[in-house]
């Protein structure tokens, strides 16, 4: 997972999770132009429902998308910047995050530096996704089709440099998977609801 190292930080803070995120891929470039964002939620302010501690600020840039993670206490916020990119199954995107700032605007990442990973975007707010948790040989099989590898302890291993096609096919396949096993309790995955204050 070297090509996300950097950018994984925030993403762990995101969905509270530690080890390996199979449905979160990497890249040294941007595999998709900012002319291909969609802007699909209210922008304003957010909590997660399983993450009271944690809060978070959706806000447009230009045709991508902006969003802080604040934390209860001192803790400074952190920004994580891209844009949606819609699926062919409405309601599913990819998150391209072309960028990780601090409070101060300094980014550890390396220049080029892209991480993506799924998202559903519905009325009530968004569904951030990183992995399967009851979902195991449909699972199985939508990773041997697409490039994973099996490392030594068994998890699945991303494929290398994959291309703008590859991410694509990947998530349009995850998302029909989704529609088809949609049980919360089928996948990894917090979800982002407007704040009533």
């Amino acid at each position: 997972m070297r090509r996300i190292a950097q950018i994984v930080p925030l993403i762990l803070v995101l969905f509270a999770l530690a080890g390996c995120l199979p449905f979160v891929l990497g890249t040294d470039q941007p595999c998709f132009s900012s002319d291909e964002y969609r802007f699909p939620q209210v922008e304003g302010r957010y909590v997660f429902d399983s993450l009271p501690e944690k809060s978070a600020t959706l806000s447009r840039s230009g045709n991508g998308a902006d969003i802080t993670l604040y934390e209860k206490g001192d803790q400074p916020p952190s920004t994580l910047m891209g844009g949606f990119i819609p699926l062919r199954i409405p309601g599913y995107f990819i998150f391209q995050a072309t960028d990780m700032v601090d409070a101060k605007g300094k980014s550890d990442k390396e220049p080029g530096e892209t991480t993506y990973f799924p998202a559903h975007v519905d009325a009530g707010g968004v569904t951030w996704y990183s992995g399967p948790k009851n979902c195991f040989a449909e699972c199985d099989a939508l990773f041997a089709a697409h490039g994973y590898t099996r490392d030594e302890r068994g998890g699945w291993r991303e494929p290398t440099s994959p291309s703008a096609d590859q991410i694509k096919a990947f998530y349009e396949d995850l998302a029909e998977l989704m529609e088809r096993l949609p049980a919360d309790d089928a996948w990894e995955s917090l979800r982002m609801t407007p704040s009533e204050r």
